[in-house]
């Protein structure tokens, strides 16, 4: 079975179905997006990649909300923004995983769901 199809999969099984506001961290060609706005999240994704974000903006036409560079550590949304953060097979791109979690939590309203899938596909 295909890497994507698993993560997406894993994805759906801890997430679920939601309207709430949901980040995209490290969303890369955007592959989350319209499977997290199937299940009824509003998708902002956010990399530090521009090229990677100028295929997700193809990829996901009128699906995200907003897509952003922007990196992990950094992240420009004011404490308790989203309802949910999701993290796709980025363990491998992220600098500092420690740091940038922290971020994570910090953009998360209180009592927020982060849901990291892993293993990247090189691996």
């Amino acid at each position: 079975m295909n890497l994507t199809v698993t993560a997406l999969e894993s994805l759906t099984r801890i997430l679920g179905t939601g309207t709430g506001k949901c980040l995209d961290l490290g969303c890369g060609t955007g592959i989350a997006i319209p499977h997290l706005a199937k299940l009824g999240w509003s998708v902002i994704g956010v990399d530090i990649s521009a090229d990677q974000l100028r295929v997700a903006r193809e990829h996901t036409r009128g699906v995200a909300t907003e897509l952003i560079k922007a990196d992990a550590s950094r992240l420009p949304f004011p404490d308790g923004s989203f309802d949910v953060v999701v993290s796709l097979l980025t363990h491998t791109d992220l600098d500092d995983p420690e740091g940038d979690f922290a971020e994570v939590y910090r953009v998360l309203r209180p009592a927020g769901q982060f849901v990291y899938v892993g293993t990247h596909p090189c691996f």
